[in-house]
């Protein structure tokens, strides 16, 4: 609805005078005035952005929006209130309404709704957040993506989802790539699906040991741990032990009862997608360093004290890092495609890949 509104804002400043944005109000609703609307009355001279705003105030349905645009439409190339209208950037507008599920018919010059597409959209939507913390019918909704991704294909819609959770199970990972396979559906990108899945799996993996590790020192490590880097080590080599032999089945539960979970993201556009990580634990300067070094961004000074750290500071996925970078190198050439943000009490790292590099860039893989 927002860029509906932006968009006819800009359609309408550039395309109609005063009387004419006033005289196509007016036909839609009776009691629309853009004088006495708008406050300036019917002796003054009336801006036409205050006329603008004034309609997209008044106006506040998205059905009422689109039938004021679809009359912008049929004036074109008319000559009205002193001036012949010239609606600008036409095909950029008709092309936003697509993807929300209104379509152009050229003949009859009005927009009509494909109910089957707007209830795919409004699927997307349903799904924007999505809570794993508790029961969840995994199946039914990764076979609903599997055939909204094949439907999507050739639109240009902008969707955006979350996932929350306290670890990964098979369930999670075969909803992360249906949600890969519908990032990628547009362009015919889905060959791709099982790298970028790595990926994001990958980071996935990091985010929740973050937690894990936070909730070990609390319960689990059986002697007090101060902020000597012994200590650390120490720390690192107990919970690599608790890993290796429990998997993360104990910290699981733990995060549960502590209800200590991160998030995955999923950005589509016709540009570009992006998929990133987020965890609410804060992590050690040691930790942020070796992570940077693992990117291979030098943001501190080479006589830094911790500039030399080696592997005795891994979790265990170290390695793991170095294949994505690897992957995602090949998928962006010349750049660091992965990025890390610090915040306060939280870590964000992630990725965006723009279309028509991976379309490029697919052979190489």
């Amino acid at each position: 609805m927002r860029d509906i509104k932006k968009y006819l804002y800009r359609a309408i400043i550039q395309s109609l005078n005063t009387d004419q944005i006033n005289h196509i109000g007016n036909l839609i609703d009776k009691n629309f005035d853009v004088g006495r609307l708008s406050g300036f009355g019917n002796i003054s001279s009336i801006p036409k952005t205050t006329a603008a705003e004034t309609v997209i105030r008044y106006f506040n349905q998205s059905r009422d929006l689109i039938r004021y645009y679809e009359l912008m439409l049929q004036f074109h190339g008319r000559f009205l209130y002193d001036s012949y209208i010239h609606v600008k950037n036409r095909h950029e507008f008709i092309k936003l309404l697509f993807s929300k599920g209104w379509i152009f018919d050229s003949d009859i010059m009005m927009f009509l709704q494909d109910p089957f597409l707007v209830e795919d959209i409004n699927f997307l939507e349903s799904i924007k957040n999505i809570d794993l913390r508790n029961q969840f019918d995994f199946s039914e909704i990764m076979a609903r993506i599997s055939r909204v991704a094949k439907k999507l294909r050739d639109i240009d819609i902008e969707w955006h989802i979350s996932m929350r959770m306290y670890g990964l199970t098979k369930e999670v990972d075969s909803l992360m790539t249906g949600l890969l396979e519908l990032l990628l559906a547009k362009q015919n990108l889905t060959e791709l699906t099982f790298n970028i899945f790595f990926c994001l799996r990958e980071l996935a993996v990091n985010a929740g040991k973050a937690g894990y590790k936070t909730l070990y020192e609390k319960y689990m490590h059986r002697h007090n741990v101060e902020t000597g880097e012994s200590d650390y080590e120490e720390t690192l080599r107990m919970f690599r032990d608790e890993i290796y032999e429990n998997r993360d089945l104990r910290l699981i539960e733990l995060a549960r009862q502590e209800d200590l979970y991160f998030d995955l993201y999923f950005n589509s556009n016709k540009h570009s997608i992006s998929v990133w990580t987020q965890n609410y634990t804060p992590i050690t300067k040691v930790e942020k360093i070796r992570l940077l070094q693992r990117l291979s961004i030098s943001t501190f000074n080479e006589e830094d004290s911790f500039i030399s750290l080696d592997d005795k500071h891994a979790e265990g996925a170290g390695m793991g890092i170095i294949m994505v970078m690897n992957i995602l190198r090949s998928l962006y050439p010349g750049k660091e495609p992965l990025k890390v943000v610090f915040y306060p009490d939280s870590t964000k790292i992630g990725f965006v890949l723009f279309r028509t590099d991976m379309k490029e860039n697919i052979s190489l893989l």
